[in-house]
C-alpha cells in the first residue's frame, strides 16, 4: 500500500498516543498526589462526602447491648474541567518535523500529571473549610467528646527547620501532637505522621534528618540518628516559600490509612485528542492542525487529624 501525505496525521496520532502514555506513566512516579490523597471514581457534577465518626468503644455486656448512634458530617467537591492546547503549523507536518511534535506531545503529559500536584499545593495553602465547619488547619477543632485540639500551632522559634537537628526536633514535636489528638468518643483517635511535605527550600534539611540514605557530616547529633527512617520525606515544587529558609511552613501527614488528608476526585482521566485531519476547519483554512489533553476533576480535604502544620518564626 502506498501511503500519502494526508496518511500522515492518523499514523502520527496512534504514534503520539503511545508517546502520551508512556510519558504520563513517567511522570506519576514522583509525584506527590499519588501519596497524599485518597483518589476516587466521581460519576457526577461532583461527589458529597458522608464522614461518621468514631464507633464506640469496647466495654462489659451488661444485660443488653448498649447501642450508640453516630455523629455525622457532610463535605461536597465540586469536578472543574482542565485542558491544555498546543496547535502545529501543518507545514510541520509535511516537512516530517515528527521528533519535535512528539517531545511536544510528551511535555503535555508531563503538564497534566504536574497540574494534580500544582492543585494540590493550593489547597494545601488555601486552608479551605474541612468536613467540620472548621479550616482544615486550625487551632481549635473538636468532635463530640474529643477536647479541642489544634492541628496548626502558632508559628513559632521552637518550629524553625533550618537543619536537619532542628527538623528532628520539630519532627518529635509533631508526632507527640498528632498521637494525642481523639476521637469523638474522646478515646485516641490513631493519627502517628509517616510522611513530612516540604517546599524545595527544605528539602535537603528534611532528607539529611530523616532519609537514612544521606549523610550529613555536620549533624551526627542523637536527635538526628534517632529519626532517620521515621519520615519519608516528600517535596512539592509548588509550596511557597517564607523568604526565609528554615521558617517556612512544613507539613506532617499520616498517610498509612485508606482515607487521605486529602481528596482527589477524578470524573475524566487525563486524555489526548488531537484534531489534524484535512477536512478540519482550522486545517483547512489557516493550515493549524492541534493536539491536547484534558480531564475533568475535584480536590478537597479529606480527614484533618493526619495532618499537622508547623512555621518557624
Amino acid at each position: 500500500m502506498t501511503l500519502v501525505k494526508s496518511d500522515i496525521p492518523n499514523l502520527l496520532t496512534v504514534g503520539l498516543q503511545r508517546d502520551f502514555q508512556k510519558s504520563q506513566q513517567d511522570a506519576q512516579v514522583d509525584a506527590v498526589y499519588k501519596t497524599a490523597c485518597t483518589i476516587v471514581n466521581s460519576t457526577k457534577s461532583s461527589e458529597k462526602y458522608g464522614w461518621l465518626g468514631a464507633v464506640p468503644k469496647m466495654k462489659k455486656w451488661v444485660d443488653e447491648r448498649q447501642a450508640e448512634g453516630l455523629l455525622e458530617h457532610s463535605l461536597e467537591i465540586v469536578n472543574e474541567s482542565y485542558e491544555a492546547t498546543i496547535s502545529v503549523d501543518r507545514d510541520a507536518l509535511e516537512d516530517e518535523q515528527y521528533g519535535q511534535i512528539r517531545l511536544r506531545v510528551a511535555s503535555l503529559a508531563e503538564e497534566g500529571e504536574r497540574f494534580y500536584d500544582e492543585k494540590l499545593a493550593e489547597l494545601i495553602e488555601a486552608n479551605g473549610t474541612a468536613y467540620d465547619g472548621q479550616n482544615f488547619f486550625d487551632t481549635d477543632h473538636s468532635s463530640g467528646s474529643s477536647g479541642t485540639y489544634s492541628n496548626a500551632p502558632s508559628a513559632a522559634a521552637g518550629y524553625v527547620t533550618l537543619t536537619a537537628a532542628n527538623f528532628a526536633t520539630v519532627g518529635q514535636l509533631a508526632i507527640t501532637a498528632m498521637r494525642r489528638f481523639k476521637n469523638d468518643k474522646g478515646k485516641p483517635f490513631g493519627s502517628n505522621p509517616s510522611h513530612v511535605l516540604v517546599c524545595p527550600e527544605d528539602e535537603f534539611a528534611a532528607l539529611q534528618a530523616f532519609d537514612p540514605s544521606h549523610i550529613n557530616q555536620m549533624q551526627t547529633g542523637a536527635s538526628v540518628q534517632s529519626m532517620k527512617g521515621r519520615f519519608k520525606v516528600l517535596v512539592s515544587d509548588y509550596l511557597t516559600a517564607a523568604g526565609s529558609i528554615g521558617k517556612n511552613k512544613v507539613y506532617w501527614l499520616d498517610l498509612r490509612h485508606q482515607i487521605k488528608p486529602f481528596i482527589l476526585q477524578i470524573r475524566k482521566k487525563l486524555a489526548f485528542t488531537a484534531l489534524d485531519k484535512d477536512d478540519d476547519y482550522a486545517n483547512f483554512m489557516r493550515k493549524e492542525v492541534y493536539y491536547g489533553v484534558d480531564n475533568r476533576f475535584g480536590m478537597g480535604y479529606g480527614e484533618h487529624r493526619y495532618a499537622y502544620r508547623t512555621q518557624g518564626a
